[in-house]
C-alpha cells in the first residue's frame, strides 16, 4: 500500500497549485468573501435596528382595558424586559376603541398615544390594537415598540396575576405524546393489546432549522469540491498532464492526492466565507461607536435558534458529539470526492464534462433530498427507529443529515459511531474500486464511459472490459 502512495503529496502540491491559479476559482473565492461580510452585515443590521432608544415620543400613554380582567392591578409595563424608554405617564381610560380613536385625531394629544386590550369571543383571542394622532408628533415606530411589549408580555404576566406556579407551569407545557393500541381477539377468544411500533418524537423547530443548515452547508461543499475534482481530472487528462504524473508516481497516488488538495481548497472556501462574516460584523460595529451592541451579538444572533423554538421547546447540542459529527462529515466529503474523479476520469474530452457528471450530480441530489426528506417527515411527525439508522448508515445520506442528529440528539453517540463505521467501510471499498478503475480510466479518450462499463472496468480490469484477450 505504502508503495501505491508513493508521491502522493507531490500530486497533491502541484493540483493544489493549479487550482489556485484557476480564475474562476479566484473569482468564486473572493464571491465567498463578500457573501459573508454581506450575511454578516445585514445579520447585524437587525441588531442595530434594536438598539436601546434614548427617547419616546410618547409622553403619555392611555390603556383601555376592555376584557374584565382588571389589567391596571396586574400589567406593569416597568416589569418587563424592553430594549426602550416607556412613557412618563402611563393612565387607564374608559374610553373604548371608538371614542379613543375620535380623541386621539383631534387636538390637544400630540404627545399621546394609547393601546386597547379587548378579547375577541368570535376568534377566542386578545386582541391589543396601538392608537396615535396623525396630526401629532408620536411616531409610528414608538407605537409598534410599546404595541409589541405588552403583546410579548401579556400572557406571562396574566398567568403570574393567576398565582399559577412555575411547576403548574411547566405541567401545562409538557408534551402530549400519543401512542395507539390495538384491541385484537383471536380465533380462541383470547384478548390481547398490540400496540403501534413505537416512534420517537418528532423534531422541534429549532432541530429542524439546524439539520436543514446542515444539509444545505454540506451540499454546498460537495458540490464545490465534486466539481473541483471532477474538472481538475478532465483538464489533466485533455492536456495529457496525467500522462507524465503517471511516469512517477502509481494511479492511487495521483487520486488520493488530488482528492486531498481539492478538499483543503474547499476548507480555505469555507473559512474564507466565516473571515468575511467577521469581518462584516467588525466593520458594522466600527460604524456604530458607544454601541450596546458587541461583536459577539452580531456572531451569536446567526446561530440562536432560540428564537425558531416552539414555544416552550428547548434545543441544547451535545458538544461531546462533534468529533464524531466532524469526521462523518470529513469522510462524507471524502467519499464524493472519489465519485467526482471517477466521474471526471470517464469523460472522453473535456467538452462533454457536463454530461459526465449528471451522474455524480443525480447521486449528489438523491443524498441531499433523500435526508431532506426524512427531516421533513421527522418535523412532522415521529420516524421509525428502522428509517432513521438506514439513512443514518447508507453512504449518499449519512453525511446530510447523521452529524445534525447526532449533535441534537436525534440519534445517540452509539448510533453515531455505527454511522460513522459506515462511512469508513464505504469509503474505504469505494478506494479499492476506485484504485482498480482509475488507471484505466484516465487513459480513456474515446466516448464518454457508461456506468455498466464502470463497474466492469472497477471489478474486472481493462482487459476483460473491453473484451481484450
Amino acid at each position: 500500500m505504502k508503495e501505491k502512495l508513493f508521491g502522493w503529496k507531490h500530486v497533491m502540491s502541484f493540483t493544489f497549485v493549479q487550482l489556485m491559479k484557476t480564475p474562476s476559482l479566484i473569482f468564486l473565492m473572493v464571491l465567498l468573501l463578500v457573501a459573508g461580510g454581506a450575511a454578516s452585515f445585514l445579520n447585524g443590521r437587525v441588531l442595530y435596528g434594536d438598539e436601546v432608544k434614548a427617547e419616546t415620543s410618547i409622553k403619555t400613554l392611555l390603556i383601555y382595558d376592555g376584557t374584565g380582567l382588571n389589567t391596571e392591578k396586574w400589567l406593569d409595563l416597568k416589569a418587563m424586559e424592553f430594549n426602550g424608554v416607556l412613557p412618563g405617564e402611563v393612565k387607564y381610560t374608559d374610553q373604548d376603541d371608538e371614542a379613543l380613536e375620535k380623541m386621539l385625531s383631534g387636538e390637544g394629544y400630540d404627545d399621546t398615544a394609547a393601546v386597547s386590550i379587548v378579547y375577541s369571543a368570535e376568534d377566542s383571542a386578545f386582541r391589543i390594537t396601538g392608537y396615535y394622532g396623525g396630526k401629532g408628533n408620536v411616531k409610528e415606530s414608538d407605537v409598534k415598540d410599546i404595541t409589541s411589549l405588552i403583546t410579548s408580555n401579556f400572557k406571562n404576566q396574566m398567568i403570574v396575576a393567576m398565582d399559577v406556579t412555575q411547576e403548574q407551569l411547566d405541567y401545562i407545557r409538557d408534551e402530549v405524546v400519543t401512542e395507539i393500541a390495538y384491541y385484537n381477539v383471536d380465533d380462541d377468544g383470547k384478548a390481547s393489546i398490540e400496540e403501534e411500533e413505537a416512534k420517537a418524537p418528532g423534531l422541534g423547530m429549532a432541530e429542524y432549522m439546524i439539520a436543514l443548515i446542515v444539509v444545505m452547508l454540506i451540499t454546498f461543499m460537495v458540490s464545490l469540491s465534486g466539481e473541483q475534482i471532477a474538472t481538475s481530472v478532465a483538464q489533466e487528462k485533455a492536456s495529457r498532464v496525467v500522462e507524465y504524473l503517471l511516469t512517477s508516481v502509481r494511479p492511487l497516488a495521483l487520486l488520493v492526492g488530488k482528492i486531498i488538495a481539492v478538499f483543503f481548497i474547499t476548507l480555505i472556501q469555507a473559512a474564507l466565507f466565516a473571515f468575511g462574516f467577521i469581518a462584516g460584523g467588525v466593520a458594522l460595529l466600527l460604524m456604530h461607536p458607544g454601541s450596546n451592541v458587541g461583536i459577539t451579538d452580531i456572531l451569536g444572533s446567526s446561530v440562536n435558534f432560540s428564537g425558531l423554538a416552539q414555544e416552550g421547546s428547548s434545543i441544547s447540542l451535545n458538544f461531546a458529539a462533534l468529533p464524531i459529527a466532524g469526521l462523518i462529515i470529513l469522510f462524507g466529503i471524502l467519499f464524493y470526492c472519489v465519485l467526482a474523479a471517477l466521474a471526471g476520469a470517464c469523460v472522453g474530452r473535456m467538452e462533454e464534462l457536463t454530461d459526465g457528471m449528471k451522474l455524480f450530480t443525480l447521486v449528489m441530489v438523491i443524498g441531499a433530498y433523500g435526508a431532506l426528506g426524512v427531516i421533513m417527515a421527522n418535523m412532522m411527525g415521529g420516524i421509525s427507529d428502522a428509517l432513521k439508522m438506514t439513512v443514518m448508515v447508507v453512504p449518499l445520506t449519512a453525511p446530510f443529515i447523521a452529524p445534525a442528529y447526532v449533535l441534537t440528539g436525534q440519534i445517540s453517540m452509539l448510533q453515531g459511531a455505527i454511522s460513522l463505521g459506515s462511512m469508513c467501510v464505504f469509503l474505504v471499498l469505494l478506494a479499492i474500486f476506485a484504485s482498480g478503475a482509475y488507471e484505466t480510466l484516465i487513459y480513456h479518450n474515446g466516448s464518454n464511459i457508461k456506468l455498466g462499463q464502470l463497474i466492469k472496468i472497477g471489478f474486472t480490469g481493462r482487459k476483460e472490459a473491453s473484451g481484450e484477450k
